[in-house]
C-alpha cells in the first residue's frame, strides 16, 4: 500500500459516497486507475464497502456490552462455537474472543431493558458453556477514525 492507496482510503473514509471522478481528482490519478486501485484494497480485505446503521433511529436506543464466561476447562467448551452462536441471536451485534478474566465480549442493542433481559437469560445464559455474564451499559459513546492508522 502506498501514499495514493492512503489517500483514496482517505477520502472514502471522510465520504464513502463520493463519486469516483472527485476522489480521482483529489489524489490526482485517472478515474480508471483509482477505480482498479479501489478494487485491490477491496481484493485484499483492506476496506469494505459497507453502510452504517443508526440503532438508535431504527428503535435500538439501549446498549451494552456483556462479559461472558465460559467453562472452558471442560474440553467440549469451543470459544469460536459460541461466539458464532451468540452472533446469530437477534441483538447481538458482534462477539469478541479476549484474554483476561472473561472469555467473550458481546456488543448488544435492543429496544427496552426487558428485551435485554430475555437476551441474557433465556438466550445468553442457556448457552452450554456459559458459566456467567456480567453486562455492562453504555451511557455515552465516542467513536474513533481508523485513519490515524495510515500515519
Amino acid at each position: 500500500m502506498d501514499d495514493k492507496d492512503k489517500k483514496i482510503i482517505i477520502a472514502l473514509k471522510k465520504e464513502g459516497r463520493a463519486r469516483l471522478s472527485k476522489i480521482s481528482r483529489e489524489i490526482e490519478l485517472p478515474p480508471t486507475t483509482t477505480f482498479n486501485r479501489i478494487k485491490k484494497l477491496e481484493k485484499e480485505k483492506i476496506i469494505f464497502p459497507t453502510i452504517k446503521l443508526d440503532t438508535k433511529k431504527l428503535g435500538y436506543g439501549v446498549e451494552f456490552f456483556s462479559l461472558i464466561s465460559l467453562d472452558t476447562a471442560k474440553g467440549d467448551v469451543d470459544q469460536e462455537v459460541i461466539a458464532k452462536q451468540l452472533v446469530k441471536i437477534p441483538g447481538i451485534l458482534g462477539a469478541w474472543i479476549v484474554t483476561g478474566s472473561v472469555d467473550i465480549i458481546a456488543r448488544i442493542v435492543v429496544k427496552d431493558i426487558d428485551e435485554l433481559s430475555n437476551i441474557i437469560l433465556k438466550k445468553l445464559r442457556e448457552i452450554k458453556g456459559v458459566t456467567s455474564t456480567e453486562t455492562l451499559v453504555v451511557m455515552k459513546k465516542e467513536e474513533g477514525n481508523e485513519i490515524k492508522l495510515l500515519g
